[in-house]
C-alpha cells in the first residue's frame, strides 16, 4: 500500500510540473499525452511565450536526464541558478536584427573565421574574399550593400528560404546569455562551432541544447553544417515524446 501511494504521489507531481511547465493539466489517459503535448508546443511562440518556453526547455533537459539515471551527465543546477540563461534560435533570424554597421560587421567577421576553419571549396573561398572586401570597405558603405551580401551567406548556407523567422519549440534551445547575446545571430554552423568549444572546455551546455547542434535528434544526417526543417521536425518530436515520457511516468517503469 505504502509503494502505491508513493506512486500516486509521484504521478500527481509530474501532472503539476507538467501543468506548470505547459499552462494545462495533462489529460488522464496516457494514450492522449502525446497529441496533448504536440497540441500544447503548437501554441507557443517566441517572444510571447518566452517564459514559458523557458521553462518547457527546461524540463525537457530534466526529463531526458531523469530518462537515464545510470548516465554520469549530470545538470548543472548552480550554473543554471547563478547565470544569466535564454532562449536561442538554432538558426539564424532575420536581417532585420543586424541593423547597425558594427553588427552587421561582426557577423560577417564570425561568418569569415568559420569559412577559414572549415570551409575550402571554390565557393567558401569567394564568400571569405567578398567579405574581407566589404569588412575594409564597411565604414564608407551601408546596409544596402551589406543585404546582398547577407544574402548570398544565407544561401551558401541553406538558411535562404525567404520565410518568416521560425520562432516555434522547434527552432529554440537553452544558451547562457553571454554566448546567446554574442551569436544569437549566426549561421548554424557558427553556433554549433561555439557550442563544441564551450563544451570541450568545460564550459556548462545543457544537454539538449548540445544535442541539437551536434544533431543527435536527426535519424538521418543529410550535412551537419545545416540546419533543416527535417531536423526542426525530428527536435520537435524528440521534445512531444520526452515530455509524454515524463508527464505519464513510461520511463520510470520501463
Amino acid at each position: 500500500a505504502a509503494g502505491s501511494r508513493k506512486g500516486g504521489l509521484k504521478d500527481k507531481l509530474r501532472a503539476e510540473v507538467a501543468k506548470r511547465a505547459l499552462g494545462a493539466a495533462p489529460p488522464a489517459e496516457a494514450a492522449a499525452v502525446p497529441a496533448w503535448v504536440g497540441d500544447q508546443l503548437e501554441e507557443l511562440a517566441y517572444p510571447r511565450d518566452r517564459r514559458r518556453i523557458r521553462s518547457i526547455l527546461l524540463l525537457f533537459n530534466l526529463a531526458t536526464l531523469l530518462q537515464h539515471p545510470h548516465s554520469n551527465i549530470r545538470f548543472n543546477f548552480e550554473s543554471f541558478k547563478t547565470e544569466n540563461w535564454d532562449i536561442e534560435h538554432v538558426r539564424s533570424v532575420a536581417a532585420a536584427e543586424l541593423g547597425s554597421p558594427t553588427l552587421q560587421a561582426e557577423w560577417l567577421r564570425q561568418t569569415k573565421r568559420y569559412l577559414e576553419l572549415a570551409a575550402q571549396e571554390p565557393a567558401a573561398m569567394t564568400l571569405q574574399e567578398k567579405i574581407g572586401a566589404h569588412l575594409e570597405l564597411a565604414p564608407k558603405e551601408g546596409t544596402a550593400v551589406f543585404e546582398p551580401l547577407y544574402a548570398e551567406i544565407l544561401k551558401y548556407f541553406h538558411e535562404d528560404d525567404n520565410g518568416e523567422p521560425d520562432n516555434s519549440i522547434a527552432n529554440l534551445v537553452l544558451l547562457d546569455q553571454e554566448t546567446n547575446r554574442s551569436y544569437k545571430n549566426a549561421v548554424f554552423p557558427v553556433k554549433r562551432q561555439r557550442v563544441i568549444e564551450l563544451d570541450a572546455h568545460g564550459v556548462f551546455v545543457p544537454h539538449c541544447t548540445r544535442n541539437v547542434f551536434l544533431k543527435s535528434y536527426s535519424p538521418r544526417v543529410g550535412h551537419a553544417m545545416y540546419w533543416t526543417q527535417q531536423d526542426r521536425d525530428d527536435y520537435r518530436q524528440k521534445v512531444i515524446e520526452t515530455l509524454s515520457a515524463f508527464v505519464t511516468g513510461a520511463w520510470a517503469h520501463a
